[in-house]
């Protein structure tokens, strides 16, 4: 629809839809896949479009009776246009219309013209459940005075394997229905059916009653390796594969003799006895007037080719194909089938490789995955196992460890092997690996709980330092769940107004003047609520959240700032923290111009606060970034500065302004701390020609020493705590 008018052309679209939610089951929206139906439809055109098939009149026709695809064009989706509502089978030919309805498959006879129907259901063609009874109708009308002898082992047409997929066409039911209108007629006419079988790519075979072979086709030779002389008078048990039970047999020969037909797939011999699969198709002809069956037809074809898709497909569904590892989907059935063995000893180790895409830049392939396997391979033993869940995350399957102690031999032995380095265009690389662990059947007596329980407890681990492993704990489950919960209600907080900017002052000791703030974020929730920063900064940075709280808040001090302006100096910084995260964001730079022109800011009264962590990478990129800062007019300070990367070769490099003393340096002074590196640091920016401040002085002798050093910004509880908007504005005021 365009500006609600049918589009022309039209442009006839198949649309699949389906509800979004995310990993947390939060609906998320409904995801629409349009797909042009007119591919479907030159499809079909084409495969009639040569003047040999001319005489197959194929239409498509929904379960209202309208006609979506034919060979009248101009009758095409007469749903949709008010003048063509009068385009259906039904008004064209109710009689028709009316068996199709009735009898869902079948042909229908009106003088010299055939018509054959099927009823096929599209969604469960490709494998859908629906609710709605959602069917079309595949139509086929000829004339028998029209019907050729069919040649290029084609049969109408149709060698198209998408179009089969698709729209469910069963060629050879249509060749049943054909022999089966025939054997109404004089018999000399089955002439024109044993020419098209010789010139199909399928197998036909004709027996009696007794299931003698009286009959096949070239492909039958082809397929089998046989020549038709020498298959005549054979029983077809002669090619059984000795594959399938008596009962399949059974079942199968019930089916024809009561139904008329058996449809489904075995195994058979060749003539070189190679076992084959094949597709096979069984219709029993019945006498006419005494009603007994006097022959069998069985059309078939070879599924080898099938059969090895199914393999790689079955490979897909099973194993990482780039390191032949079980994938999670066989490691699940893995745990599951040793825990059925009574194994009362199992543990699952889940570890996370934390440099994976480090290394990967460097190798530019991923074939170090290749020397992490063959390491912990050379630890396993017996039915212990390694398998990929994700690109850097891994299983090892232990049932080798009879207890607690033996996985810590293990697992410390995992660690030792891993420290060792390896060589990636001659440059040294570590794997720098953690891992959580589950033991069945304290943390789980399913494959699923043993999994989630590890990798709950790498997560937790991942978030520590120092620690390489810890094993699973309920109170870690019961601290993922808050964290989720957490997460939940933190995507909600900006949108709920829960968010609060407070500002803590920053004061030149050596004048006793507040030259700065340092711009804090508070959260508030109903629930919850003063959630410390320590608690959702890391997750909002974990989730990624942090951007768009980092944008809120970037935007509400520049707001802020408006209203204070006329109480502040030229030289009062007014510093922002941006998170590692944000910092390789490509909108920052932009979005600071967007809402500085939004809110008349000038540039020179504010700083970003960057940590060391964002240096580590790449110090020329992070530097030209720092640049486009500076070129705006914003300073730049290192925050927490000597807890980090603390490297004093990129701070000549990098183009910063402040060095930020973190309180840890100076909160024991002087009862269990010197001062000895707050004094070292400041020492170091006076060289390098860098300001210094130091956070988190709460005592009248600790900001006396930072005094003493020549540290003269400060920032702490002596002060002020951090201040709400309007006290701060109260507190600057003074």
């Amino acid at each position: 629809m365009e500006n609600g008018e049918i589009e022309v052309p039209y442009k006839p679209t198949i649309r699949i839809s389906t509800p979004i939610y995310s990993s947390d089951n939060v609906y998320q929206g409904i995801l629409s896949v349009n797909y042009l139906a007119q591919d479907i439809l030159t499809t079909i055109s084409k495969q009639y479009g040569d003047s040999s098939y001319s005489f197959v009149k194929p239409a498509l026709i929904n379960d209202k009776g309208y006609y979506l695809c034919n060979i009248d064009s101009n009758k095409n989706f007469g749903f949709m246009f008010q003048d063509k509502k009068d385009n259906t089978i039904a008004i064209d030919d109710l009689e028709l219309w009316n068996e199709m309805k009735s009898k869902k498959t079948g042909y229908y006879e009106n003088g010299r013209e055939v018509s054959f129907f099927m009823n096929v259901n599209p969604l469960t063609t490709i494998g859908v459940k629906s609710e709605y009874d959602y069917s079309w109708f595949i139509l086929y009308k000829f004339n028998l005075d029209d019907l050729p002898v069919v040649q290029k082992n084609t049969f109408f047409g149709m060698n198209n394997r998408e179009l089969f997929m698709l729209l469910g066409i069963a060629l050879l039911t249509l060749i049943i229905v054909i022999i089966n209108y025939y054997s109404k007629k004089d018999k000399e006419e089955l002439n024109i059916l044993s020419k098209i079988s010789e010139n199909i790519n399928e197998a036909v075979v004709i027996t009696d009653n007794n299931t003698v072979i009286t009959d096949v086709n070239n492909s039958f030779e082809k397929i089998t390796g046989y020549r038709k002389e020498e298959v005549l008078g054979l029983k077809t048990r002669y090619f059984k594969s000795g594959k399938q039970s008596v009962e399949f047999y059974k079942d199968m020969w019930e089916s024809i003799i009561t139904r008329g037909y058996w449809s489904g797939e075995l195994w058979d011999k060749r003539k070189d006895d190679f076992l084959y699969p094949k597709k096979l198709n069984i219709y029993s002809i019945r006498d006419n007037s005494k009603g007994d069956i006097i022959k069998y037809i069985g059309i078939f074809s070879d599924l080898t080719e099938h059969v090895e898709e199914q393999e790689y497909v079955e490979k897909l569904k099973n194993y990482n194909l780039k390191t032949n590892l079980p994938n999670e989907n066989l490691t699940n059935r893995l745990i599951n089938d040793i825990i059925k063995d009574n194994k009362n000893n199992f543990s699952l180790i889940y570890f996370s490789i934390e440099n994976y895409n480090n290394i990967l830049l460097k190798a530019n392939n991923n074939n170090f995955i290749k020397e992490l396997i063959k390491r912990t391979r050379t630890l396993l033993k017996g039915e212990d196992f390694i398998a990929q869940i994700t690109k850097n995350n891994f299983v090892i399957g232990l049932s080798s460890c009879d207890s607690r102690e033996e996985v810590g031999h293990f697992i410390n032995k995992f660690f030792n092997e891993n420290k060792k380095s390896f060589n990636i265009k001659k440059e040294e690389v570590f794997f720098n690996i953690k891992a959580g662990i589950s033991v069945y059947p304290e943390d789980g007596v399913t494959s699923e709980e043993l999994i989630i329980n590890a990798y709950i407890a790498l997560e937790n681990v991942l978030n520590e330092k120092g620690n390489k492993y810890i094993y699973y704990k309920p109170n870690l489950k019961i601290k993922m769940e808050k964290e989720i919960k957490m997460d939940t209600m933190l995507r909600k907080a900006i949108l709920n107004n829960e968010l609060n900017v407070y500002y803590q002052p920053q004061v030149d000791i050596e004048k006793e003047k507040v030259v700065g703030a340092e711009v804090l974020l508070r959260w508030e929730n109903e629930e919850l609520g003063n959630v410390s920063p320590v608690a959702f900064i890391p997750l909002a940075e974990k989730t990624g959240e942090i951007i768009e709280i980092g944008y809120w808040l970037i935007e509400r001090v520049f707001k802020d700032y408006s209203l204070m302006r006329d109480k502040i100096g030229t030289d009062f910084r007014i510093s922002i923290n941006i998170s590692p995260l944000q910092f390789k964001d490509e909108k920052l730079v932009y979005k600071f111009k967007e809402y500085a022109q939004k809110y008349n800011v000038d540039f020179k009264n504010f700083e970003i606060e960057v940590t060391e962590s964002i240096f580590m990478t790449n110090v020329d990129g992070v530097n030209d970034k720092l640049n486009k800062f500076k070129e705006i007019g914003l300073t730049v300070a290192i925050d927490d500065f000597g807890t980090g990367f603390s490297s004093l070769s990129y701070l000549k490099k990098l183009n910063v302004d402040k060095l930020k003393i973190d309180r840890s340096f100076i909160k024991n002074y002087p009862e269990k701390d010197g001062g000895e590196i707050a004094e070292l640091v400041t020492d170091i920016a006076k060289k390098l020609k860098l300001k210094v401040i130091t956070e988190g002085a709460e005592t009248k002798e600790q900001v006396n020493y930072l005094k003493s050093i020549g540290c003269n910004l400060v920032q702490g509880y002596y002060y002020s705590r951090p201040l709400n908007k309007a006290d701060f504005y109260k507190y600057i005021s003074k």
